[in-house]
């Protein structure tokens, strides 16, 4: 995609592909836009446990984050999972809802096994009565409409 603004800091773009005031082009850059999962099998939804190196330490968290400028929300959501657990989505992808700029999807488990990035320290998968209490309203709203 070429621009003759940078879509992240407005600046004139001198190279359409690379803004010459930001990091725009060079590497990756995070949109505003968040894609959540609800990932579910016969024991649950997957939840993670944020480190505490990480924002929101200690708290749980669904799989997921910042899409890309130039990803679409799925593309940006199967990355997100593969970087932060490991596990490749190979099986369809709903959407749930969306509130602002934050996006909640569903899908089924993948064979393989999780394997955390430094980002979460522990995982399990909770039923809808057993959703922990440090986890935010909003990530517990999605899985009670899932499960």
């Amino acid at each position: 995609m070429s621009y003759d603004t940078c879509p992240v800091c407005s600046s004139k773009m001198l190279d359409s592909e690379e803004c010459q005031h930001c990091d725009y082009g060079r590497e990756p850059v995070d949109s505003k836009f968040v894609c959540k999962v609800v990932i579910t099998n016969d024991e649950g939804a997957l939840i993670l446990l944020r480190a505490v190196t990480e924002k929101f330490p200690n708290k749980w968290d669904l799989p997921g984050g910042h899409i890309h400028i130039g990803e679409s929300m799925e593309e940006g959501l199967r990355r997100e999972v593969f970087e932060e657990t490991g596990l490749v989505l190979t099986n369809p992808i709903f959407k749930i809802y969306s509130i602002d700029k934050e996006n909640y999807y569903t899908t089924k488990m993948p064979d393989g096994e999780v394997r955390l990035s430094h980002e979460h320290t522990d995982f399990v998968m909770v039923r809808r009565d057993g959703i922990p209490d440090n986890i935010s309203k909003k990530f517990a709203r999605a899985i009670k409409k899932v499960l």
